[in-house]
């Protein structure tokens, strides 16, 4: 294991749990070490720490799908996450191509500006058909380096009064399919990169939980870390 795969599987494991873009993040550091990122392994690693720590809730959503109970709120939820990927997907190829480097520092106060405006956000409502699409449209338009995918899903949630914790949830849940399609088209993995940033995802997930009603305070690190990539990128 070299430097590189040890600090991109530090920044990865913890910036994807908060709302800071961990694509802008891996971005930054493949410009200070003059290196390509394996962004796939990087996922993967996360992706373990999301599976766990939601396990009651992926069991659950499978038994729904099987058991096909449309009343049941975790089939809804399924077809919810399924209905959030839809804007997600098509964002994804239309703006896959499209070079977004230079945008970073302006994504990163636009995520800054969004966190902001969650201050004492709590929400009252749960997810339904209207919020999925819209969060799904927020999650497409992270495909930007600089906008958190997690910090606009959850900000949009708050914003059209969706409870904090269901907002945490989905976002995450809408996540994983988004991951695993992206390990089926990936072949070269690195393996380091997967453990040092499954580790340190542990890590992040821990910090989120216990700063998920303080989003707000991010948008201070968004705004610096504008200033600072404007000079690196």
């Amino acid at each position: 294991m070299d430097l590189s795969e040890l600090i991109i599987g530090i920044v990865q494991g913890i910036t994807e749990f908060l709302p800071i873009s961990s694509s802008a993040h891996m971005i930054i550091v493949s410009k200070l070490f003059n290196s390509s990122v394996n962004i796939i392994s990087a996922h993967i690693g996360t992706l373990i720490p999301i599976i766990i720590y939601f396990r009651n809730d992926i069991f659950k959503i499978i038994k729904a799908f099987f058991s096909f109970n449309t009343k049941d709120e975790n089939f809804k939820l399924l077809i919810y996450i399924i209905i959030g990927n839809i804007p997600t997907i098509i964002i994804y190829l239309l703006l896959r191509n499209f070079n977004f480097i230079k945008l970073i520092p302006f994504a990163f106060i636009f995520t800054g500006i969004l966190l902001l405006l969650t201050y004492n956000k709590k929400g009252s409502k749960n997810i339904d058909l209207k919020s999925s699409l819209l969060i799904g449209l927020f999650q497409g338009i992270s495909i930007i380096p600089g906008i958190s995918r997690l910090g606009a899903t959850i900000s949009i949630a708050l914003l059209k009064n969706i409870k904090i914790e269901e907002a945490f949830k989905f976002s995450f849940l809408l996540f994983i399919p988004i991951i695993i399609g992206g390990i089926i088209i990936e072949t070269n993995l690195n393996i380091n990169i997967i453990l040092i940033s499954m580790i340190f995802g542990f890590i992040g997930i821990y910090i989120l939980k216990k700063l998920l009603n303080r989003l707000y305070l991010f948008s201070i690190y968004c705004f610096l870390i504008a200033v600072i990539s404007y000079f690196i990128i």
